[in-house]
């Protein structure tokens, strides 16, 4: 389900949150692992969160659920 141009909702809501909660996983742990918190952290913490979320979602943007035929 996608949104209209300039209009958000709930799901869009559901996806950053996910991507936001996953930065902040990736971000702790190289906090944990003694990398120094910097721009470039934040940027690759993002950049993952937001390619596992994409590995996880089909065509369709739905969350765990295969592409249908």
């Amino acid at each position: 389900m996608k949104s209209k141009f300039f209009t958000l909702s709930w799901h869009d809501f559901f996806k950053g949150s996910i991507v936001a909660v996953l930065t902040g996983i990736f971000t702790f742990a190289a906090v944990k692992f003694d990398v120094q918190p910097t721009v470039a952290t934040a940027i690759i913490s993002s950049l993952a969160s937001y390619l596992i979320k994409n590995l996880f979602t089909n065509n369709r943007d739905q969350l765990l659920t295969s592409d249908k035929p």
